[in-house]
């Protein structure tokens, strides 16, 4: 229990923080293309690559509005996935790193159990 509320905590304004960034920058790079794929994406992939983006606008066609064209909303989701763990060590909200995760001790002693019961156990 120890461990959600101190997930709850850290989690709820990192949330905030990125939201806001989110909003703040949506809104003056509405349907503009900010970055170019490295790659042509397949077309599931283009659903969130160019989610928002509009093919029309003046920005999309002085870029060259192709199929590698990256909207905010999509850029700003893989780089918040790649900088989330480094805000909260900055902010000092991370999770000390001696306390174990109850998820990962409940699998194991469910582990034990099924083992036991099914007559795999080792020892």
């Amino acid at each position: 229990m120890l461990l959600f509320q101190l997930k709850y905590k850290t989690m709820m304004p990192t949330a905030i923080v990125f939201m806001a960034c989110l909003f703040f920058m949506s809104s003056s790079w509405a349907g503009q293309p900010v970055a170019t794929l490295p790659f042509t994406p397949n077309r599931f992939v283009k659903m969130f690559t160019q989610r928002g983006l509009e093919v029309s606008s003046d920005a999309a066609v002085a870029t060259g509005f192709s199929d590698t064209a990256c909207s905010l909303t999509f850029f700003f989701m893989v780089c918040s996935l790649a900088l989330k763990e480094n805000v909260n060590r900055f902010l000092g909200h991370s999770i000390p790193r001696g306390i174990e995760n109850p998820i990962y001790a409940g699998a194991k002693e469910m582990e034990g159990k099924l083992s036991k019961r099914w007559g795999l156990d080792a020892s």
